[in-house]
Parts: C-alpha cells; sequence; structure tokens
C-alpha cells in the first residue's frame, strides 16, 4: 500500500487553508502517511486577482530544501494570510514573519534570485496544464482523487473518508 497523499494547495485560498487544517486533524490517525505538499496558484500571475502566494510557495520550497519543517512553515503561510492577514506580497513582511523558521538572509535571497520560479511555474502547469483540475484544494492517493470544484468546500468528512480509503490507520 502507498502511504504518499499529494496535497495540491495555494497559501492565498481559503478553502486550502480549511482543508489544510482539517488535514492536520485528521492525519494522526494514519501513523504512516507521508504528505507531499505541491504549492501551486489558484490565479497565477499575470491574473490580477490577489494577494499572490508565489512568495509563499516559493519559500516553502526552499524550506523543504534545507531540511526546515515544512509543516511549521505551512502554518505559518497560513496563519500569516488569514490569521495576522500580513502582506505576503511583500517579502520583507514574509521575511520577518518566518525568521524563527527559515534564515531570512537565504530566505529573501532566494526570492530575490528567482531561485524557485521554474518549480513554481512548474507546479502551476502540472496542475492547470496536465491534470486540469478544476479547482484547489485537490489530494492524489495513488490513483485516486478527491478533488474540489471551484466555489465548494471539500468537507471534513469527506477527506477523512478518502483517506480512510485508500491508507491504513493506526
Amino acid at each position: 500500500m502507498n502511504n504518499k497523499l499529494e496535497a495540491y494547495i495555494d497559501y492565498n485560498c481559503p478553502y486550502c487553508f480549511r482543508a489544510y487544517k482539517a488535514l492536520k486533524k485528521i492525519t494522526p490517525k494514519f501513523k504512516e502517511l507521508e504528505i507531499e505538499w505541491v504549492p501551486c496558484e489558484a490565479h497565477p500571475r499575470p491574473d490580477t486577482y490577489g494577494p499572490h502566494s508565489d512568495l509563499c510557495a516559493r519559500g516553502y520550497f526552499l524550506c523543504r530544501d534545507t531540511g526546515g519543517d515544512v509543516s511549521a512553515y505551512n502554518d505559518l503561510m497560513y496563519d500569516a494570510r488569514f490569521k495576522d492577514r500580513i502582506d505576503i506580497e511583500d517579502a520583507d513582511a514574509l521575511a520577518g514573519y518566518i525568521s524563527g523558521l527559515i534564515d531570512t538572509a537565504k530566505f529573501k535571497e532566494a526570492l530575490a534570485s528567482g531561485k524557485y520560479l521554474p518549480e513554481l511555474k512548474a507546479n502551476n502547469n502540472l496542475v492547470w496544464g496536465e491534470l486540469k483540475l478544476e479547482a484547489i484544494p485537490s489530494f492524489r492517493a495513488g490513483d485516486g482523487w478527491l478533488c474540489s470544484v471551484p466555489g465548494e468546500m471539500i468537507p471534513e468528512s469527506r477527506l477523512e473518508g478518502f483517506l480512510t480509503e485508500h491508507f491504513k490507520s493506526a
């Protein structure tokens, strides 16, 4: 049995935020579950819908690549956007917000250099071009999918049922 859940999320999406909170609540029941986060943008630039979450997603890649705690990073990004309502399009504001988790100089350099832009663009292309998802959050476990539809939440009960169907519980 495969233990990997792919989670397609956007740090600016309120539906993704709610699904993320539900997933954190549910996943302790599935001890061997690995989550592969696939941050993407629901409204990639040049779309004018905002704020854009590209800096948050690119920071995720840095956190992951430097061995940081990606769960703590995800918590911080969703708190930044939905709890503390900081400007997630401001690299300095984000750097200050995550200063206890990631080296702020490395964070700012990664954003300024565009280091993770290709990875973000690849994720956006994967989600909207190759997979042709209608909306996020969406989840994949092997060949199974739990996909959002535009403007609707994935209820916690459906998410838990999907995990139960695809993963062995503790």
